[in-house]
């Protein structure tokens, strides 16, 4: 399969970007968590973090392929997060922030097939929202440079 080049948008993001992505995704992912199970802990905080600014990243290289591939890729990439964490934090550090060894079909007790369902569904409005940040972002700098560009009105004397 011949994946489609990123074209021009390889263009330089703001400094403060990613960190407000970050941040975006941590306080979202936390907020998701503490909504719908009653708690969190602060480690998904950084897994939501992680998650968004890598989900953000895979959507900027793959923009020409169709929403429900990117939003597959996003699942994956939520539940490869997912499984990396619960690696080292459940099983290697014993902080026991999850288990879903009594779900069907888990792996290790750390990811499971009904989350990562879960994650692809999720993972639509995610990158649709991914796609127009970036557009936006782009927009607006290329309207910065159409300014900059432009001739400038001198006095004719």
């Amino acid at each position: 399969m011949n994946l489609p080049s990123p074209g021009k948008r390889t263009a330089r993001l703001p400094i403060f970007f990613f960190p407000l992505l970050y941040l975006a995704g941590a306080a979202g992912y936390y907020a998701m968590e503490v909504a719908f199970r009653g708690y969190s802990h602060w480690s998904m905080a950084v897994c939501g973090g992680l998650c968004l600014c890598l989900i953000f990243l895979a959507n900027r290289c793959l923009f020409r392929l169709p929403l429900l591939f990117r939003a597959l890729v996003s699942a994956l990439i939520i539940t490869a997060v997912e499984l990396a964490a619960g690696c080292l934090l459940n099983l290697l550090l014993g902080w026991h922030v999850w288990d879903y060894s009594s779900l069907p079909y888990n792996l290790w007790g750390q990811i499971a097939p009904r989350f990562s369902a879960l994650w692809f569904a999720l993972s639509i409005p995610v990158c649709m929202l991914c796609a127009l940040l970036d557009k936006t972002r782009r927009r607006g700098r290329t309207a910065h440079k159409q300014k900059s560009r432009a001739p400038r009105q001198g006095n004719a004397t």
